[in-house]
């Protein structure tokens, strides 16, 4: 139904790599839920900051992590791989 992969970056801070759920289970808080969940389990563990990559022309989905607590670091970032 839905997943999340996150990618430590040392001791106190993680990465949100995906988070994905299937397009029949969205708008039921699956997603809201698996950020949550996984932010709890990683702050037991020592985790102070939480990161992730929108694309800063996709004004839905920096709206739906605002409303999840999360801030945008006013820059413009290029993900580039080879």
């Amino acid at each position: 139904v839905g997943c999340i992969l996150i990618v430590p970056l040392g001791i106190k801070v993680v990465y949100f790599f995906s988070l994905a759920v299937k397009k029949e289970f969205r708008n039921q808080g699956i997603a809201t839920n698996l950020i949550k969940h996984s932010e709890e389990i990683m702050r037991k563990k020592g985790t102070v900051e939480f990161g992730l990559l929108v694309l800063s022309k996709n004004d839905e989905l920096i709206k739906f992590y605002k409303e999840r607590g999360f801030d945008t670091s006013g820059k413009n970032y290029f993900y580039m791989w080879k």
